[in-house]
C-alpha cells in the first residue's frame, strides 16, 4: 500500500489498529492524529509504512524510522498546535 494515497482519517485508523494494546504506540499515534498536521505532511508519511498484518492479514500501518533524539530547532516544534503558536 502507499501510504500518500490513503486518506488521512483511514491512515489514522490503520496506524491505531496497529498500535492497540501497546501502551506508549497506542498514545504516540494518538498525539500523531490529534495533532492534524502529520497524517496529511507528505514527510511525515514517507517514514510510515502500510501493509497486511502477517497473523490476521488485516491492514495495518506502522510508523518506522529512528526517532529524533532532539528537536531540531530546540525550543520548537516541526508543526503549530492547534493555536497556531509552536511548542
Amino acid at each position: 500500500m502507499n501510504t500518500a494515497t490513503i486518506p488521512a482519517d483511514r491512515l489514522a485508523c490503520l496506524l491505531r489498529d496497529a498500535a492497540a494494546g501497546m501502551c506508549a504506540d497506542t498514545a504516540a499515534v494518538g498525539l500523531i492524529c490529534a495533532h492534524g498536521h502529520f497524517l496529511h505532511d507528505p514527510g511525515s508519511r514517507r517514514i510510515i509504512a502500510a501493509g497486511s498484518s502477517i497473523t490476521t492479514g488485516q491492514p495495518l500501518a506502522v510508523i518506522g524510522g529512528t526517532p529524533p533524539s532532539a528537536p531540531r530547532n530546540p525550543g520548537t516544534c516541526p508543526a503549530p498546535g492547534p493555536s497556531g503558536r509552536s511548542c
